[in-house]
């Protein structure tokens, strides 16, 4: 199976050090192509090193390739 990632708008950053960034992975899911919609939070120490991060995404956020 094969799987991409692709990156779908800006970067999104704060002074802060937290950052968003949407995407979408393409895949099969139940043997059908089909992307899901992703957006992943970030939170960066002083050296900018990955502190935490969290992707938000659920099944609604599938999509079947074609119906876009």
């Amino acid at each position: 199976m094969k799987v991409s990632a692709t990156q779908t708008g800006p970067v999104r950053a704060t002074l802060n050090g937290c950052g968003a960034m949407p995407f979408r992975v393409d895949m099969e899911w139940g043997g059908q192509p089909c992307s899901l919609h992703v957006i992943d939070v970030m939170e960066f120490d002083t050296d900018g090193k990955v502190r935490s991060m969290k992707a938000y995404w659920s099944e609604v956020n599938v999509i079947a390739r074609g119906a876009e």
